[in-house]
């Protein structure tokens, strides 16, 4: 298969993408900012003949509330 094609079929094989020098800083960059943001919390939706009503799904809402801020500030 040292010619790019499949030996079956023999049509070509796309070529795997090697991004560049600047392409993986930049993904580095994000992938270390996740892991020192602190987690989100969840959210409960609920539907009722309304609308829909989107509320924290925490022990204490106060600090879910913070947490969620951050989250998006951090």
């Amino acid at each position: 298969m040292s010619d790019g094609k499949d030996a079956k079929s023999g049509t070509q094989v796309a070529q795997t993408y090697k991004p560049t020098p600047e392409e993986f800083a930049a993904v580095e960059s994000l992938t270390s900012r996740r892991k020192t943001r602190p987690p989100a919390p969840k959210l409960k939706i609920t539907r009722s003949g309304k609308g829909v009503s989107v509320a924290l799904d925490y022990p204490d809402k106060d600090t879910g509330w913070l947490m969620l801020v951050t989250r998006w500030v951090a």
